[in-house]
């Protein structure tokens, strides 16, 4: 019965056939350009600031070469993407790293040259990759020394298994007033990496105060 129920539509009603053909057809090019463009009108996917949905992912139409000014808007080789246009070199004392125009002076990612990334808890000031704020380096990293067992106090003082407080080993337990994070004795109003509550770690700009991380 179905057979003939086709049939018989296709008979008599042929045009009405073709018309939801031709929708399908104009639907499937629609989802293969969204595809291709990664672009969204459907409200799904939110991006932050001024980034914008391409290929399925949130990237800067001002700097990103693969998607410069608009999505799928790719530089060249030898050309990098500044405010949304290819550009064959870079202006105001900025460098062409990775097809972007950056300042080596500031970014993170090309910090002093273009092949220096500055690790978790740096960022980079005048060309160098420096721990962020209540932060101190030692060796290769970036610790509170006022809460690590293994730089308490100072840089490689260790506690050999007591937390550390305050800049200090406290072998009898945390003091009150801090909050035991493992072996750190941490004040969770101040600290970077345990703001609020243990390992609730404050962005690479923000600070730890009163428990809430915030600019510095």
């Amino acid at each position: 019965m179905r057979h003939c129920l086709a049939i018989s539509l296709v008979l008599v009603t042929g045009c009405i056939i073709d018309l939801v053909v031709d929708r399908r057809d104009d639907a499937g090019v629609t989802a293969e350009t969204t595809a291709a463009t990664g672009d969204t009108t459907d409200g799904t996917v939110d991006c932050d600031g001024d980034k914008a949905m391409c290929a399925g992912k949130c990237v800067s139409l001002a700097s990103d070469p693969n998607h410069c000014g608009e999505c799928g808007e790719v530089c060249a080789d030898d050309e990098a993407c500044d405010g949304g246009t290819c550009v064959t070199s870079c202006t105001g004392g900025r460098t062409k790293c990775d097809r972007r125009c950056v300042d080596l002076s500031t970014d993170d990612g090309h910090c002093g040259d273009c092949d220096v990334e500055c690790g978790d808890l740096e960022t980079c000031e005048a060309g160098m990759c420096e721990c962020v704020a209540s932060l101190e380096k030692c060796g290769d990293r970036c610790v509170y020394t006022a809460a690590d067992p293994d730089h308490c106090g100072e840089c490689f003082r260790s506690c050999e298994g007591d937390p550390c407080g305050f800049g200090n080993c406290q072998p009898g337990g945390c003091p009150e007033g801090t909050t035991a994070c493992g072996l750190s004795c941490a004040d969770v109003e101040t600290h970077p990496l345990h703001c609020g509550q243990c390992d609730d770690a404050c962005e690479d700009d923000k600070i730890c105060i009163d428990a809430d991380c915030d600019n510095p």
